[in-house]
């Protein structure tokens, strides 16, 4: 398996919503699954939206404070706000480890008619990172000058940055 995926299955198994119903079994078969699989791209998809949900789960339980190793009672709480599930991960926030990311992101806009969104700002040089809001996709970071620079289709920013 790549060292990506290593990495993230790693996380995932520490996460509230893996420590919550995970088996030794379990653990075995989901890294069985991944030498096979080989990269996250390579794991069907209902184990790679399986794995977002463990990591967003990671999130919230960050949000609020909690860190690994979780109490019985913080990971309950975690699992007990299933509306909190609906925030939408930032699929490459790993690239980006110099950006101040926002609570939550911010609507500024729209590129060929889907709604870009704000996510942080690039520390040292402000440099907003922003990206396409499709639905039920996670976000994929970009600065807005990269965006800007290589986009074939027009950017409406209709909110300040």
């Amino acid at each position: 398996m790549d060292a990506s995926l290593s990495r993230r299955t790693a996380l995932v198994m520490q996460s509230p919503l893996w420590l919550s119903q995970s088996s030794p079994e379990a653990s075995q078969n989901l890294i069985d699954m991944c030498v096979k699989a080989n990269t996250f791209d390579g794991l069907p998809k209902n184990v790679q939206k399986f794995y977002e949900t463990c990591e967003q789960s990671t999130e919230i339980a960050h949000r609020k404070g909690y860190r690994y190793p979780y109490s019985a009672d913080e990971i309950a709480d975690v699992l007990n706000n299933p509306e909190q599930f609906s925030l939408k991960l930032i699929k490459n926030k790993d690239r980006y480890p110099h950006v101040t990311w926002l609570e939550e992101a911010q609507p500024i806009g729209e590129i060929a008619q889907i709604p870009l969104v704000l996510l942080g700002y690039e520390q040292g040089t402000d440099d907003p990172i922003v990206s396409r809001d499709i639905h039920n996709e996670p976000y994929f970071a970009v600065p807005l000058s990269e965006l800007s620079r290589h986009s074939q289709d027009p950017i409406n920013i209709t909110q300040q940055i």
